[in-house]
């Protein structure tokens, strides 16, 4: 199945279940998850999952959530990338908190695009592993 078919056809585009994360799952900084959202909005499809026990994650993620869960939302775009966001709480005593978001991006591939010219002002983008293909109008 293709990239495109995964994200829009499947529940789990990625094939993983709903305690599990996305793969290639890592954090970023609210401008990075900023921008792409302003730029591409909220992606073609969403999900939410409950991440159990660090399931999926590695490194620090997988240290820092192994004996708890992360109830993240996530947006998928056509070309297999997504973004996530997770809202916890930080407890200043045991009742009063703040919550504070941490946000994340993941991808079923990391593409590796191969660009050919098709037009004075247009490029089609093949991807080298995954085959995934679009295509860019520059133009204005």
């Amino acid at each position: 199945m293709n990239v495109q078919d995964a994200v829009l056809e499947l529940k789990y585009p990625d094939g993983r279940d709903f305690n599990s994360a996305p793969p290639n799952f890592k954090e970023i900084d609210e401008d990075t998850f900023m921008h792409r959202f302003d730029s591409y909005g909220c992606g073609t499809k969403q999900e939410f999952r409950q991440i159990w026990q660090g399931k999926g994650l590695k490194g620090k993620l997988e240290k820092e959530f192994q004996n708890s869960i992360m109830s993240i939302h996530l947006f998928w775009y056509i070309d297999g990338t997504g973004m996530g966001i997770y809202v916890g709480r930080e407890y200043s005593d045991g009742f009063n908190y703040k919550h504070k978001g941490r946000y994340f991006s993941f991808c079923l591939c990391e593409h590796d695009y191969n660009s050919v010219s098709i037009g004075p002002c247009l490029t089609r983008n093949i991807c080298k592993k995954c085959g995934y293909a679009n295509e860019v109008d520059s133009s204005g």
